[in-house]
Order: structure tokens, then C-alpha cells, then sequence
């Protein structure tokens, strides 16, 4: 579960936040004294060592920070521990990336970045509570982004029987297939949520070259292409990893909704 989510300048000063549980209001200066002995770890890490904090956790709370290198912006993500470090990395980056590109916040030259450091106003940037459950979900797209590098991977893609997480290149080699994949993947979907068809079981479909490997998720299949060199079980670790992952970020999704 995520509990608050705060963006704040080089600075420390709080540009954003969205609270969805007073759990982390409940502890004891939270306003004040954690944000401030956050940054200034931070700055240690940096001076000391050449190393950003980017994961930290307290009283079974953990927080995951991203940091924009261009302006030294960051995202802070406060949720609950058991959801594991690598979850909160995806969701901080993925937040982070929507809100810098929402508000053209590349540099500091940026106007709106300007304006609010003059004026200290957050009203500047309240209307990204708009799209924040949506900065979320694109942490699914970071999450496959890492999972097309290993080795045999053509393509990964989540297909939730609305939309894929990303769009799909068909030019690129391998990838030819992909032009009807969404129907075949809702249809094994649905013939996975038959009794007896446990979702844990990976399904494989053999095509001349490459193989398609279907597994299904919290909301939706996850659907690999790989290299037909590249046995099932070389990947299914992977494949599982990753699953885990999504699945994890489509429950906390869930759960702000």
C-alpha cells in the first residue's frame, strides 16, 4: 500500500504531495523532522561517498526516492515495507518521470520551476493529483523496459483486456507476430480463469523462430516474446520475477482507486 508520495526541490523545499493514509501523518513529526532528515541524508550520502540514499526504511514503512539529475528534484514514495525495494524504485522513477514532463521541468531555467521557487506556492502543481494513479501505472512500462534487456527477450508486454502497457513496434525484428497477439493472449486469458487452469502455469506457444510465453497477472496476462533458442525454463525465474513485480503495482493501483 502506498501511504504518501512528496516532491521536493535540490532544496528540500515541498513542491508536491498526496497523502492516501494517515499512517505516516501519525508519526511523530513527520511534517517536519523526517522530510528535513531525509534531504540532509541525502546530501551526506552524496558529499561522503559520490552516493544518492535511495531506499530507506523506518518502523516498517519504507520510502523510495528518485532523483531528477538535471534539477535535483525528487520523489519521494512512502508505502509499506512488505512490497519490497525494487516495487517502490519503479513507482518513485515512474512518478517522477510524469511529473517532471508535465511541467516541462527539465532544468533550472524551467518557468514553472522559477515561479515556484519565487512564489513557494504549491497550487502550482496540485493539478497533477489528475494524474498521479496514472504516473503509477506507467511504472509497469519501467518494470518491462528492464525486462526486454535480458538476454533472449524480443518483447514483453502486459495486455489487461483494455490496452497493452506499451505500444508495439512492429518494424522491429521479432516482433511480426505482435500485429494480432492481443486477441490470442485475452483468449488463453480467458481459457486460463477455466477451472483446473491454474494461473501460475506458464503457457507456450512454439511460432517458426520465436515462441510466445503467456503468463497470467493480477489484472490481465503478461505475454513474452523470446528467442526459440532460449528454453522456457531459462526464463521462467524471469518471468516470475517480473510477474511478482507487476502484480504487486497493479494491487497498489487497486487500491487508490
Amino acid at each position: 500500500m502506498i501511504y504518501n508520495i512528496r516532491i521536493v526541490t535540490n532544496s528540500g523545499m515541498l513542491m508536491y504531495e498526496k497523502m492516501w493514509s494517515k499512517i505516516c501523518e501519525d508519526m511523530d513529526n513527520f511534517s517536519t523532522i523526517v522530510p528535513s532528515l531525509l534531504t540532509a541524508m541525502m546530501k551526506t550520502g552524496q558529499s561522503a561517498i559520490g552516493m544518492s540514499l535511495k531506499y530507506i526504511a523506518i518502523s516498517g514503512i519504507s520510502v523510495s526516492i528518485a532523483i531528477h539529475s538535471g534539477t535535483g528534484i525528487s520523489c519521494y514514495v512512502f508505502y509499506e515495507e512488505k512490497d519490497g525495494e525494487e516495487v517502490g524504485h519503479y513507482v518513485s522513477e515512474a512518478v517522477l518521470r510524469e511529473f517532471i514532463k508535465s511541467y516541462q521541468l527539465e532544468d533550472e531555467e524551467s518557468v514553472k520551476l522559477k515561479d515556484f521557487k519565487q512564489l513557494q506556492d504549491m497550487s502550482i502543481f496540485q493539478n497533477f493529483n489528475v494524474s498521479i494513479v496514472s504516473a503509477i501505472r506507467k511504472s509497469i512500462k519501467i518494470i518491462l523496459q528492464d525486462f526486454k534487456k535480458k538476454q533472449g527477450v524480443l518483447s514483453a508486454e502486459v495486455f489487461d483486456h483494455e490496452r497493452a502497457s506499451n505500444d508495439i513496434d512492429l518494424q522491429t525484428s521479432g516482433f511480426e507476430m505482435l500485429a494480432n497477439i492481443k486477441t490470442m493472449v485475452l483468449l488463453i486469458d480467458s481459457m486460463m480463469s477455466l477451472k483446473n487452469m491454474g494461473n501460475s502455469q506458464l503457457n507456450v506457444i512454439e511460432f517458426t523462430t520465436n515462441r510466445l510465453i503467456i503468463q497470467k497477472v493480477r489484472m490481465g496476462c503478461l505475454a513474452v516474446v523470446a528467442q526459440k533458442s532460449i528454453l522456457p525454463n531459462e526464463l521462467e525465474l524471469e518471468i516470475k520475477k517480473y510477474t511478482s513485480l507487476i502484480n504487486i503495482v497493479q494491487t497498489l493501483i487497486a487500491s487508490l482507486q
